[in-house]
C-alpha cells in the first residue's frame, strides 16, 4: 500500500497584480482584463509591479468608459506529484491554478493526493521530507533534503518541482525556471511544469515570450495555463484579436474559471462586442464566489451596468 505525496511548489509573483490594479484605474470604468495596467491597453507582467506605459487604444470601447484590468496568473503554489500517480492533464492543471491563488503560509498544507497501488513506486524519504518542510514554512530544510534528493537521483522529478517550490518562494525565478525546464527534459508534457512557467513568465519581454509559449502549446495544448498567459501577452501588446482567441481557448479547457472568463471579457469588451462581453462577465461574476480571483468583481460588476445602459 504506497501513497503518492502531492508537494506544494510556491512560486511569489506580485508583478502582475500590481500591473492589473493600474491598468484597471486607467481604464476606469471600463473593466480591464486581469493584468492589464493602461487605458485600453493590456497586462505587462515585469520583474516587478511596473505599470505599462500608456498607450492609445487599438479598439473602441464596447460601451462608455474603459474595460477593466486583465486578470494574472500568480503563482504561489503548485502541486507535484509523485511519478506514476499524477493526475490526468487537465485535473492536474485544475491543481496549479486553485494552488497558484493561495497566498504562502507556513503551517498550510497544500491538496494531497492519496492513492494505493500496487505498482505505485516509493517516494524517496527526503523528497518526502523536503515535502514536510514546505508545510512548516521551513525553506532552508525543503532546500537540503530535495538537494539531498537530487544528489542520489538527479532525474528525480517530483524533487526538481521540489526544488523550484523552494527556489521561487526565495525569489530566485531563474532558478526555478530551470529546474521547470530541467523537468520538462524529463517530462516533456509535465503540466505542473508548464504552468509553473507560466506563472513565471516574463512580460517585459513579450516576443521571446510567445515564441517559448507557443512551443510549450505544442507540447501541452490542453494547457488552459499556458493559453492563458499567451492571451496575457497579446494583450500587453493590445493584439485584442489573438488575445481574445487564446483567451477563449483557456476559458474552453476551463469553463469553470472565473479568471479566464472575466479576461475573455475584457477582450471582448476591447473588441467593441458589448453583447458578448456582458456574457461574459457575467459568467466570471458568477463563478468568482469560492474562488480567489485576481479581478475586482464590483468593477466588473459597474462594468456589466455600463454596457447594459
Amino acid at each position: 500500500m504506497l501513497i503518492g505525496i502531492a508537494v506544494a511548489v510556491v512560486v511569489v509573483i506580485a508583478l502582475g497584480g500590481g500591473y492589473v490594479w493600474y491598468q484597471m484605474q486607467a481604464l476606469s470604468p471600463r473593466i480591464q482584463p486581469v493584468a492589464a495596467a493602461r487605458p485600453v491597453a493590456a497586462p505587462v507582467v515585469p520583474p516587478t509591479p511596473i505599470p505599462f506605459p500608456p498607450e492609445a487604444p487599438t479598439a473602441a470601447p464596447a460601451g462608455p468608459g474603459p474595460a477593466p484590468p486583465l486578470a494574472m496568473l500568480k503563482p504561489e503554489t503548485a502541486p507535484i506529484e509523485a511519478a506514476k500517480t499524477r493526475p490526468a492533464p487537465q485535473a492536474a492543471e485544475q491543481l496549479v491554478m486553485d494552488l497558484l491563488r493561495e497566498a504562502p503560509a507556513a503551517g498550510t498544507t497544500p491538496p494531497l493526493k492519496l492513492s494505493r497501488s500496487i505498482d505505485a513506486p516509493r517516494v524517496a524519504p527526503e523528497v518526502a521530507a523536503g515535502y514536510d518542510a514546505l508545510k512548516r514554512g521551513d525553506m532552508g530544510a525543503a532546500k537540503t533534503s530535495y538537494q539531498a534528493a537530487l544528489t542520489n537521483d538527479s532525474r528525480n522529478l517530483d524533487a526538481l518541482l521540489g526544488m523550484a517550490t523552494v527556489e521561487a518562494r526565495s525569489g530566485s525565478r531563474d532558478a526555478a525556471q530551470r529546474l521547470y525546464r530541467r523537468a520538462l527534459e524529463i517530462d516533456p508534457r509535465n503540466t505542473v511544469a508548464l504552468a509553473g512557467l507560466a506563472a513565471l513568465a516574463d512580460f517585459s519581454r513579450p516576443a521571446p515570450l510567445e515564441a517559448q509559449l507557443k512551443a510549450d502549446l505544442a507540447r501541452a495544448p490542453q494547457s488552459a495555463a499556458l493559453q492563458f498567459t499567451l492571451g496575457n501577452v497579446y494583450a500587453s501588446q493590445s493584439r485584442w484579436n489573438d488575445a481574445q482567441a487564446a483567451f477563449f481557448e483557456a476559458h474552453r479547457l476551463e469553463p469553470g474559471n472565473a479568471d479566464f472568463a472575466h479576461n475573455l471579457a475584457v477582450s471582448l469588451d476591447h473588441l467593441g462586442q458589448a453583447r458578448l462581453a456582458t456574457e461574459y462577465y457575467g459568467k466570471a461574476l458568477a463563478l468568482a464566489p469560492g474562488q480567489r480571483v485576481n479581478f475586482d468583481t464590483q468593477a466588473v460588476a459597474r462594468r456589466i451596468s455600463e454596457l447594459k445602459s
